[in-house]
């Protein structure tokens, strides 16, 4: 398969919008018979190779504990074991091209399925270029942010009620913007794919601002404490409002209470949301 990475790649450099370049992300199992080649594909003489797209490895649970107990580690395709390598041999080869060149990155693929909401239906097939969003084959996620800094007053207090208002707000338009955007995509998988699991994603912006304003050190466990309480505020009222929104316009149609309460993202939610989840569905997969 690292055959085809250096066209993947030329392809991408291709690719422009609005005067900017192509993004891609090539990623391949931990267990690929061809991983060492990928690891190792940016480190000819003259780093001439897979310029225009980032690397990553897709590491498992089994690699990671034949690297803790320093066992053998197979490399198989199709069912067939091609190769037989020592775990650590090759998980020092990762960190080592890591820390020379900052590729191959490190996506643990299979902590990612299990908090994955819709595993059960449309499984994950890899992330976006900068690996925050891991997505099922021609699945599309509708982005925001809030940005925490305009959250913080004058005295340096957070302001909790208002982001809850701006999440529940947010958590609308996103959904909204699915529904924009619909007649949009390019393909029309793409658009049977979103139009099936209703995927947004709320993020944040301006925390080392908001962490300066609030007269916090960036590393400090009072401010660990306060991003812990912030992300569980936008967590918790982004779903309690995909639940109203379910309520009002429908769950997501891969919506099944038996697949989704699989994931240990939802596992994780407060049981009073868990029940919403499972009475009433969400909106969106995730």
């Amino acid at each position: 398969c690292t055959a085809f990475m250096n066209l993947l790649s030329e392809s991408t450099n291709a690719v422009s919008q609005a005067g900017r370049r192509g993004a891609l992300m090539l990623t391949l199992r931990v267990d690929h018979p061809d991983i060492e080649d990928f690891i190792t594909i940016k480190n000819d003489a003259y780093r001439t190779k897979v310029q225009y797209a980032n690397i990553s490895v897709l590491v498992t649970h089994e690699f990671m504990q034949a690297v803790m107990s320093d066992s053998d580690f197979d490399l198989r395709w199709g069912g067939e074991v091609f190769r037989t390598v020592r775990a650590r041999e090759l998980w020092h080869k990762i960190i080592t091209n890591a820390h020379a060149s900052a590729e191959p990155g490190i996506i643990f693929w299979d902590t990612m399925r299990e908090y994955h909401n819709v595993e059960y239906v449309n499984p994950l097939t890899s992330t976006n270029p900068c690996g925050e969003q891991p997505l099922a084959s021609y699945t599309a996620c509708n982005l925001g942010n809030l940005n925490l800094m305009s959250f913080v007053g004058d005295d340096g207090a957070f302001d909790y009620e208002g982001l809850t208002e701006a999440t529940k707000i947010a958590t609308r338009f996103l959904d909204n913007v699915i529904e924009y955007n619909m007649n949009n995509h390019a393909m029309p998988k793409i658009e049977e794919a979103v139009a099936s699991d209703r995927r947004v994603g709320l993020g944040i912006t301006g925390m080392a601002d908001a962490f300066v304003l609030m007269k916090k050190r960036y590393d400090s466990e009072e401010a660990l404490e306060s991003i812990d309480k912030i992300m569980a505020t936008i967590c918790h009222n982004s779903y309690e409002t995909s639940v109203e929104l379910a309520k009002e316009k429908g769950a997501f149609p891969l919506f099944d209470w038996a697949g989704v309460k699989q994931s240990k993202f939802i596992q994780s939610l407060p049981k009073s949301l868990q029940k919403k989840v499972k009475d009433h569905g969400l909106r969106n997969c995730t």
